[in-house]
């Protein structure tokens, strides 16, 4: 009798029922009581000891903890993170399989340093948030540690730590792609955040690749460094677009969450985004992209997947500390289009 038995009865995968016999996270309630019921009605009992080899056996495991370390931010801010579920995702699926437990911590400037780093409660370290908002001393400590930077490309300019990240560049590329070729000769972008480093990036590339294709490209970008966009920003900047003359008919936003306020500036004008104006965006962030009317194509960076290499990376980094040579992964996004279409970036 095995867990494959459990899985067909459970209607699950074998990595679910592990998760549940080893009280892992993760897991859906019905998952985990459908595979209860069927234990009971195999009769299956795990053994107390399983085959495979044991976190504190293996190179560069004594604790059998990573941590995800959130630097430069304070804990509340934690969790409103938009980029943090997906990629969470990705993260405790993979330690699971491997076995490993996952911590989460952050790191504010001012702010207590963690168990997990004064402590040495934790084997390797995922790190993302704001390098530079850290004072020289935090940052040497950090270096003592084995860790693997996902997300914030601005982050660790020096490239001490390897780095795992979904791709901006090719974002604006494909943006650009995807209304070129749907015969757009003039393109806008438009960005309310231009404090916000991705969707900066994301502009820039989409904006050469444009001019680097012959077409006509105008930038429609708020003034200032602002983060967080005014409500009202997006009815003066798409004002801008939409009186200006040779009006762009194919308009690139930045991230999904952004859409709302491009459609309620569209329809104060009486046009509607997808007829009047063809519009691509970013993250195929479902809970945004489901309250629409008008569903437009959306470029996917797999969060899951940057999650799951950050910690294959971070892996072979304990296994290999004394590399001395730094390695960037960068996850490829894909185009999904109004139809569910997928496409390679």
């Amino acid at each position: 009798m095995s867990i494959i038995e459990v899985a067909n009865i459970a209607g699950v995968s074998k990595s679910t029922v592990s998760r549940v016999i080893n009280d892992l996270p993760g897991v859906a309630p019905e998952a985990t009581a459908a595979v209860r019921r069927a234990m009971g009605q195999l009769g299956y009992r795990p053994s107390a000891r399983r085959p495979g080899p044991k976190p504190a056996n293996r190179q560069g495991i004594k604790t059998g903890n990573v941590a995800l370390l959130s630097i430069g931010r304070n804990s509340s801010d934690l969790y409103t993170l938009p980029v943090l579920p997906a990629m969470l995702h990705g993260v405790e699926r993979c330690l699971a399989e491997q076995g490993l437990n996952l911590m989460v911590a952050s790191l504010s400037p001012g702010g207590p340093i963690p168990a997990i780093l004064s402590s040495g409660q934790a084997d390797g370290l995922l790190l993302f948030g704001k390098w530079e908002a850290m004072p020289t001393d935090i940052r040497r400590l950090l270096l003592n540690h084995v860790g693997v930077w996902v997300l914030r490309e601005h982050s660790d300019p020096l490239g001490e730590f390897d780095h795992v990240f979904y791709d901006n560049a090719a974002v604006g590329h494909l943006a650009a792609r995807y209304l070129l070729e749907r015969g757009h000769k003039r393109v806008g972008f438009v960005n309310a955040r231009p404090g916000h480093n991705a969707f900066a990036h994301r502009g820039r590339e989409f904006v050469a690749a444009v001019n680097q294709a012959g077409g006509d490209v105008q930038a429609f970008v708020a003034p200032g460094e602002a983060e967080h966009a005014d409500p009202i920003a997006y009815e003066a900047l798409l004002g801008k677009m939409l009186d200006g003359k040779n009006r762009p008919t194919g308009l690139f936003v930045p991230a999904d969450r952004e859409l709302a306020g491009v459609c309620r500036a569209l329809e104060s004008r009486g046009l509607q985004l997808g007829k009047d104006l063809d519009v691509i965006s970013c993250d195929n962030e479902q809970q945004y992209l489901a309250s629409l009317k008008v569903r437009p194509a959306t470029i996917d960076i797999n969060l899951d997947l940057v999650g799951r290499r950050g910690v294959q990376q971070l892996l072979w980094r304990m296994q290999n500390p004394e590399e001395k040579n730094r390695i960037d992964v960068l996850v490829k996004p894909r185009l999904v289009s109004a139809d569910e279409i997928v496409i390679s970036g």
